[in-house]
């Protein structure tokens, strides 16, 4: 079992306390009776992904498929078992505001991984172009078939005033590909707030993204931090 295997049968909770990247349980069970045992040896193996392995937990699998299968003796006879597919979706996951975990893809110029002035960690999207909107993407999960998902995260967002015009600043999010804003601020002034979204992750677009707009082309204080990106299973549709 897998993260993805509770996630499939819709037991979201188990899911969500699995370890990302194990494979838990691996093994298998044979009923025979004890008489039997005495008389009779009995083995059995394993291999993961074509290598041999024991039973048990098997942890830092890498995302993506793996094949299981289970070789059984019994008096000298081998059975093989049909093999098992299972998924390491890289779910759930907590996403460090890094270069390690995004990548800038529109506008590198106007995004900054730093800290901000507590000595947070975190990234800065400037809207301070009107014709490009600074967007940054996650990296990308093994998404066998559309996983619904909720992304719980904090972010701060300031908007710039120039004389009596105030700016608006406004926080998109993609999950999958499809548009989510996020927050729009139209008065001047900043604040942080802490947020949940759902959303499904597809084969196509297994990842995440944010962007940030504003209406002004010059004013530097309007902008949006991230912080760290909690992503877990969502309910089943």
């Amino acid at each position: 079992m897998t993260s993805y295997s509770y996630y499939s049968e819709n037991n979201i909770t188990q899911a969500n306390d699995c370890k990302a990247e194990t494979i838990y349980g691996l093994g298998g069970t044979a009923t025979i009776s004890q008489t039997l045992l005495d008389k009779y040896s009995y083995s059995a193996s394993y291999t993961l992904d074509g290598e041999d392995t024991t039973a048990g937990d098997k942890d830092g699998q890498s995302w993506g498929q793996h094949t299981i299968k289970a070789t059984y003796t019994f008096d000298g006879v081998t059975v093989t078992s049909p093999e098992h597919i299972c998924h390491i979706t890289g779910l759930p996951c907590t996403l460090q505001p890094n270069k390690t975990d995004w990548t800038a893809t529109v506008t590198s110029d106007y995004v900054t991984f730093g800290k901000d002035s507590f000595g947070n960690d975190c990234i800065q999207l400037k809207g301070n172009n009107i014709s490009k909107h600074p967007k940054i993407q996650s990296k990308s999960f093994n998404i066998p078939s559309d996983i619904n998902i909720s992304t719980d995260f904090s972010f701060y967002i300031s908007v710039g005033k120039f004389g009596l015009i105030t700016y608006k600043s406004t926080l998109n999010e993609y999950i999958g590909g499809n548009y989510i804003k996020v927050y729009q601020r139209t008065s001047s002034g900043s604040e942080t707030k802490s947020v949940s979204i759902n959303g499904d992750l597809t084969s196509s677009k297994p990842y995440i993204e944010f962007e940030a707009e504003t209406t002004t082309s010059s004013n530097s204080d309007s902008y949006s931090r991230i912080y760290t990106v909690n992503l877990k299973y969502g309910a089943q549709k």
